[in-house]
């Protein structure tokens, strides 16, 4: 039933999604096309000592040990250069530039190359036991979506 339930929910959000899509200022390709053109030099830009330590204290706090694993937004691959022995991993993000980033480090992940909000309908019957959306990018998630990622979570 909650599997039905959360199918509604991401019918729901993405029309919901798509009607306000038109006045969000940020639109798809507006969201894609500076990743799209970063991709390559992305990694390089955040290896500072800065950048690395602050990326180690993010996941010394989500302290992932094991399990199915939902990376929205996943860019580069941030979560499985720090998690490479990750067995279950399902990566969205809307730029094909950076999922084939990701891909050249991470070969034979599961990935999704479109927004998380058009994912919905996808993966609404799948459960996860970590969901994580690093640093900006749940600022590109429709506020509507983030209900839905509750429903995700295994018990």
């Amino acid at each position: 039933m909650q599997d039905c339930h959360l199918q509604v929910k991401a019918r729901h959000t993405a029309a919901t999604y798509n009607r306000a899509a038109t006045h969000r200022s940020m639109t798809l390709p507006a969201v894609r096309q500076p990743y799209d053109q970063i991709a390559s030099q992305y990694d390089q830009l955040w290896d500072t000592p800065e950048a690395t330590a602050e990326n180690q204290q993010v996941m010394d706090r989500i302290a992932y040990s094991h399990g199915d694993v939902l990376d929205i937004a996943c860019g580069t691959g941030l979560f499985l250069d720090h998690h490479p022995s990750c067995k279950t991993y399902l990566g969205i993000d809307p730029s094909p530039a950076m999922l084939s980033q990701l891909t050249a480090k991470h070969p034979d992940r599961d990935l999704i190359c479109e927004t998380f909000e058009a994912s919905l309908s996808r993966i609404c019957t799948k459960r996860f036991d970590l969901i994580i959306s690093l640093f900006g990018s749940p600022s590109y998630i429709y506020p509507a979506a983030l209900d839905c990622v509750h429903d995700l979570l295994r018990p």
